[in-house]
């Protein structure tokens, strides 16, 4: 087989996780619109914490 990776522009883990059941590996996206929106606007570090945490539930296998 062929070693793929693919793109999913969403903010939402559970939406983009789901592809990769049918993928090898996915770009991180929901992670890049956590962080533009922490830095970009008046967030607390604790939200950026939790959302980073459940990021776990998620996908299969983030090691890829």
């Amino acid at each position: 087989g062929v070693y793929q990776v693919g793109e999913v522009f969403n903010g939402d883990y559970g939406y983009v996780g789901n592809y990769q059941n049918y993928i090898d590996a996915l770009l991180n996206y929901p992670l890049y619109y956590q962080i533009k929106n922490q830095f970009g606007g008046h967030s607390s570090m604790y939200n950026f914490r939790s959302y980073y945490q459940n990021m776990d539930s998620h996908f299969k296998n983030q090691d890829v």
